[in-house]
């Protein structure tokens, strides 16, 4: 498939995933193998469960946070569910099951969980038995396999240090409908971008948040976190971070080895290179021009489609502007001859067609546009400030 002049290699996405899979296949077999052998070996949707990577991320610098029984007592079939497991609560008193839901019970406590002949999940604190607690299922956005999610990812709490204005349920409850809304009509002017989607993403976090942008990680693969702080929130945005941070988990899975792309080290600094205060690696720059194609051909798709009211448009067109400028700053760093491979001068060929052919089709509309007052991610409440409709 194409995102505007960008060809998406599906079969080399599909075996990378498989990859992907047999790496947790491996490590989860290393680490428990009696749990590992109460699996369905050959379901690859286990096996690519968001929360495996970071159990292999922290697992790696010796600070587990969750217990790998608790991340697979969900994909266990009843019949094999045996004996009694070690779960943990969160900081807001969720009891996390991937695959399963959740039970609330007290913050940051440590219990042991059964699973009776009877088919009822049972909790003890000290061997003595909790209160029953009610099983509070998983929700999907809409038409979709990618869940949202209902708990403080320990990812967000230990690795980004995020302070919440409030607790993540609350934060999805606001903007659940909304969110709705921009996968419906995604899926209407983008079809196969969203099928692409489905295939890399399985979960979303929604949360306000000061300290944490929007993001999405390849130590936690699989998930993206979009942060509502400070935003109109809207579907014009939901649209913009679900293209930029899904595009994050497309690139992973398309690209392992990122040195495939470069004649020099992933990780050179820009400025090694130029002559500029820019923190960000190569990688990161080259990274950065996947995520404007995805984000720019979902914008493009809005624009065209005639199903966005006026002040929408005026917002589509603006970040259109915002994002054109970004990329045409990377396209010419990355032109440089000594940074990319073949494979990478190749892709590059396609970013750069792709952003041909939106300058030409929008310049006219953005040249008056002013972005002085802009971050390095788009605020509209900012932008409409000093741009009229």
């Amino acid at each position: 498939m194409k995102l505007i002049d960008l060809e998406i290699d599906i079969p080399k996405i599909e075996d990378n995933l498989a990859k992907l899979s047999d790496i947790t296949r491996l490590e989860i077999f290393n680490t428990d193998e009696e749990i590992f052998n109460k699996l369905d070996y050959s379901n690859d949707n286990i096996f690519l469960e968001p929360s495996l990577f970071f159990f292999i991320f922290e697992k790696a610098n010796n600070s587990i946070s969750i217990e790998l029984k608790q991340l697979l007592w969900g994909y266990i079939d009843n019949d094999y569910k045996s004996g009694e497991i070690d779960i943990s609560t969160d900081s807001e008193g969720r009891i996390y099951l991937p695959n399963l839901g959740y039970f609330i019970y007290l913050p940051n406590k440590k219990l042991q969980l059964k699973y009776t002949k009877e088919g009822k999940y049972e909790f003890y604190n000290l061997n003595e038995k909790i209160h029953p607690l009610v099983l509070i299922k998983n929700i999907y956005l809409s038409s979709s396999n990618i869940k949202l999610c209902q708990h403080k990812s320990k990812f967000l709490e230990n690795e980004c240090s995020a302070t919440f204005n409030e607790p993540i349920e609350e934060t999805l409850s606001k903007y659940r409908s909304v969110i709705d809304e921009s996968w419906v009509k995604l899926k209407k002017i983008a079809p196969n971008f969203c099928s692409l989607i489905q295939m890399t993403t399985r979960e979303i976090f929604l949360f306000d948040c000061e300290n944490q942008n929007s993001f999405a990680a390849m130590s936690y693969f699989g998930a993206i976190f979009i942060n509502v702080n400070n935003q109109e929130v809207n579907e014009v945005f939901l649209i913009d971070d679900l293209s930029h941070q899904c595009g994050h988990i497309i690139f992973y899975a398309l690209v392992l080895d990122a040195q495939e792309l470069f004649l020099c080290h992933p990780g050179t600094l820009l400025s090694d290179l130029f002559s500029i205060a820019d923190p960000r690696t190569i990688y990161d720059a080259f990274h950065g021009l996947f995520t404007y194609t995805t984000v720019l051909f979902s914008l493009e798709k809005c624009y065209d489609s005639n199903i966005f009211s006026k002040i929408h448009q005026h917002e589509i067109i603006g970040r259109i502007g915002f994002y054109l400028q970004k990329f045409e700053i990377d396209l010419n760093y990355m032109r440089n001859a000594a940074i990319l491979s073949k494979q990478g001068v190749s892709m590059y060929k396609m970013f750069e067609a792709g952003f041909t052919y939106l300058y030409k089709k929008f310049n006219q509309s953005i040249a008056n546009y002013s972005y002085q007052n802009q971050d390095y991610f788009f605020n509209y409440k900012q932008f409409k400030a000093i741009n009229s409709d």
